[in-house]
């Protein structure tokens, strides 16, 4: 009788603590459960995180690249311009070069006129050089009787361009 009730107290003992593994083993399945479901709740979340992050930094990607851009835009612009101004002072340097070219000419063409009709100038003034600091007599003071040409007096002909 001893042996079968200490039998009894084993098999008790058995099933009480059969029946707690059962009871952990179903806390552990729930907990697996629960922690599944949470990584997947997270997961979720960082997923939607990493796309609004994605996202983001396209935007800033493309804002990025748009101003880059725009930058070589204007500092080609400015380069093309800077050029343009460069091309023109070149231009307006070559221009004040044939203007005083032009100057020296004309002043050189001038002298010659004025040595060419020297002679009726100073046979229209007389001895007196009156008029324009000495350079041409006034009109008043040359005698009508010296013309060149019909009409035209011929201290006349070299301001015409004449003669």
């Amino acid at each position: 009788m001893e042996g079968q009730r200490s039998l009894r107290k084993i098999i008790t003992t058995l099933a009480v603590k059969n029946e707690e593994i059962q009871n952990f083993i179903y806390s552990l399945k729930q907990m697996l459960q629960n922690v599944e479901d949470n990584s997947a709740r997270v997961q979720e979340d960082l997923e939607g995180e990493f796309q609004s992050l994605y996202a983001l930094l396209d935007e800033l990607k493309d804002s990025m690249l748009m101003k880059i851009k725009q930058d070589r835009a204007s500092r080609t612009y400015e380069l093309q311009v800077s050029a343009q101004l460069a091309a023109c002072a070149k231009a307006l340097e070559s221009s004040e070069e044939l203007l005083e070219t032009a100057n020296q000419t004309l002043a050189t063409a001038n002298n010659h006129d004025f040595r060419a009709h020297k002679c009726c100038i100073q046979g229209a003034v007389g001895a007196t050089r009156s008029g324009f600091n000495g350079c041409f007599p006034r009109v008043s003071a040359l005698p009508s009787h010296h013309t060149w040409g019909p009409g035209v007096p011929c201290w006349a002909v070299g301001l015409r361009g004449g003669g």
